[in-house]
């Protein structure tokens, strides 16, 4: 008997699979196996390729927010360069906890606001269209970021009340000095 060398077929989740929520952590595992199992191809390795510049439109740039100077916590910038699974976990975690937030209301750019261009991400994503979904991925970035300062703006500068937005506060002002004590100049060379 001769040998084939046919690879299963992908399963295509069915409308009920696609409903059902998994994390970050989850969906990259579920990726993994996939792969091992040759179901996924590996993933491309990047040269140096000229990348598109972006401009922000007039919509995003009316979300840009001014850093107040006298805040002393600023938003931890890190989830920017999470892998896509865990960055909309991490998002999606930021903007369950700003929705309906009693120490932050009517946040700048709003969690709605979010939403909705994670919803265009999905369509362009889905629609197969890399560069649109690509714009729409920054622009959500981009609006996280916004979200951000905006939190770190209108927290008083209350470490409590910054964490329950779901982002990770950085501190802008240098800790404690250590006292050094006094120098003993223990020779002289004469020249």
């Amino acid at each position: 008997m001769a040998k084939t060398n046919v690879k299963p077929a992908v399963k295509i989740p069915t409308a009920e699979e696609q409903k059902v929520s998994i994390t970050g952590a989850q969906l990259r595992a579920l990726q993994q196996e996939r792969r091992s199992k040759g179901l996924l191809p590996d993933a491309p390795k990047l040269g140096k390729e000229k990348k598109e510049k972006y401009v922000l439109s007039e919509k995003m740039l009316s979300y840009t927010i001014i850093v107040d100077p006298l805040n002393i916590y600023s938003a931890n910038l890190g989830y920017r360069r999470y892998n896509r699974p865990d960055f909309w976990e991490f998002t999606t975690n930021v903007l369950t906890k700003m929705t309906g937030n009693t120490h932050l209301p009517l946040p700048l750019p709003a969690p709605a606001d979010i939403q909705v261009e994670i919803g265009f991400f999905n369509v362009a994503k889905a629609a197969r269209l890399t560069s649109v979904a690509n714009t729409h991925l920054f622009n959500v970035k981009y609006m996280m970021k916004q979200l951000g300062i905006w939190v770190a703006n209108n927290c008083g500068n209350d470490f409590d009340v910054f964490t329950t937005s779901g982002l990770i506060a950085n501190q802008l002002k240098p800790g404690p000095t250590k006292e050094i004590g006094q120098a003993k100049i223990t020779g002289v060379n004469e020249t």
